[in-house]
């Protein structure tokens, strides 16, 4: 991928207690998205792509029964998306 435009959002607030996806009094939220063209692989229909990375504080301690997604992938077109 070659990024020709990014982005980056970063958010707190008040948290949901009744959520099951805050733990606290306060909610944080920072997301990188990367858009550009697709080098990689030769040939492949799609030639345009975004990459979204998400993160939120304590992600990698959380253990939960079934286990939350962590992504997706989407594909408009000659557009391929990611959210991580």
């Amino acid at each position: 991928m070659y990024v020709d435009n990014w982005n980056y959002y970063y958010s707190i607030g008040i948290g949901d207690l009744k959520s099951l996806f805050y733990d606290g009094p306060y909610s944080q939220l920072s997301t990188l998205k990367l858009k550009g063209s697709m080098n990689e692989p030769k040939g492949s229909t799609f030639t345009r792509c975004e990459v979204t990375l998400s993160a939120k504080r304590g992600l990698l301690d959380e253990r939960r029964n079934p286990p939350i997604s962590i992504g997706s992938l989407d594909s408009y077109g000659s557009l391929l998306k990611a959210y991580i």
